[in-house]
């Protein structure tokens, strides 16, 4: 698993692209580096483009990784989105994780809609919104 960590000023926002492999060590280690970013930068709000890479994460690995991320340093204000590919074993585990964070009052969101995933990340209130493919379109 490899990665690229990159700030984007104009949606202040750490963007991180990965390749590869995912695996659970990687995804923990590249968490750690986006953690060190984001407090270099003052800057809360990450999006994680996983598109690009292959699955080898178990989903017992992911159970445990919101604890396990937690104990890296990432807290609850901080906004983390997650894209990724829209294959079916993709979408099982990355909504899992997904449900885990929560779960674990982590602000971590899993998508396969990058201009989506931007959305979330600028703070939309999704509770107003009855299409969000309509906001898009804006």
């Amino acid at each position: 698993m490899s990665w690229t960590i990159a700030y984007d000023g104009e949606m202040e926002v750490i963007r991180a692209t990965v390749t590869g492999e995912l695996t659970a060590k990687g995804f923990k280690a590249m968490t750690a580096e986006l953690l060190e970013e984001s407090k270099r930068r003052d800057i809360y709000r990450i999006l994680c483009d996983c598109r690009a890479a292959s699955l080898a994460i178990k989903l017992s690995d992911i159970y445990s990784l919101p604890g396990e991320l937690r104990e890296l340093g990432l807290m609850s204000y901080l906004m983390v989105a997650l894209v990724h590919s829209a294959a079916p074993e993709a979408s099982s585990l990355f909504r899992f994780l997904d449900d885990r964070c929560h779960n674990t009052g982590l602000s971590q969101k899993a998508f396969i809609d990058y201009d989506l995933a931007c959305l979330w990340l600028t703070g939309i209130d999704w509770s107003i919104v009855s299409n969000p493919t309509a906001v898009i379109a804006i």
